[in-house]
């Protein structure tokens, strides 16, 4: 056990973060670096930002994320494409909801093609983690296609009764974000160990992932809430985002 601890702490030193979660905190940090860009891309025309928009799109899909996380650099140019559509989003926004129903429509159309594409085709489940000059496939575009169509359907639920839900949601989506993965890590662990101690209970990966995310989610929440109750609201969202 102690062997197992100095190999787990090595690997966190080294590395940088102590969950797949913690890549995002030095990850933003380097992301705020180029601030200054991105106020002089939102200075920019519309027929500029989305040139800039389109050329971002392909490098992300050349990048996609990097191996466990780790090189923070790949992150930002993988991801700055969703930064940057959220920039031009939020300034032409009257200009872009002209074309509401059809930016819903192509998108979940898109959307369904990459995953088909992905899963059925290239047989890949989950995200793609890779080296940046390696080809691994187009799962940007299946993102990429769903973030106007959601940002819609978070639009038209805002007046309604789940108003209240999506905004407890997003209060504590910090926190949700920063526990989920260590609780589900060793819920898995402990139900895969007592599936194999019964012997002859199988069950399926759904069903697995299922007890998992809602073990994850639920324990997040249940720390979220007894840290609040301990040290406070402020203290607890300087300790886990919530």
């Amino acid at each position: 056990p102690l062997a197992v601890v100095a190999s787990a702490l090595t690997y966190i030193s080294s590395h940088g973060y102590a969950y797949a979660t913690h890549w995002y905190i030095p990850f933003i940090l380097l992301l705020f670096c180029f601030s200054p860009l991105h106020i002089r891309f939102l200075k920019l025309g519309f027929l500029s930002m989305g040139s800039i928009l389109v050329l971002m799109f392909f490098v992300s899909c050349l990048a996609h994320r990097p191996i466990d996380n780790i090189n923070q650099l790949h992150a930002v140019v993988y991801l700055h494409f969703f930064y940057l559509l959220g920039i031009f989003y939020a300034k032409y926004r009257e200009r872009v909801d002209r074309y509401r129903s059809v930016i819903i429509g192509m998108g979940i159309a898109v959307a369904l093609f990459s995953m088909y594409q992905s899963v059925y085709i290239n047989g890949h489940y989950g995200n793609y983690h890779k080296a940046f000059w390696t080809y691994g496939g187009w799962m940007v575009t299946q993102k990429a296609a769903l973030c106007l169509p959601l940002v819609y359907l978070c639009v038209a639920l805002r007046g309604g009764s789940i108003a209240s839900f999506l905004l407890w949601c997003a209060n504590l989506s910090f926190g949700l974000y920063f526990l989920h993965e260590p609780i589900q890590f060793y819920t898995r662990a402990l139900v895969e160990r007592w599936l194999s101690s019964q012997g002859n209970v199988a069950a399926s990966a759904w069903d697995i992932g299922l007890v998992v995310f809602l073990t994850g989610i639920g324990g997040a929440v249940l720390v979220i809430y007894l840290l609040r109750a301990l040290v406070g609201k402020k203290r607890s969202r300087m300790l886990v985002g919530s």
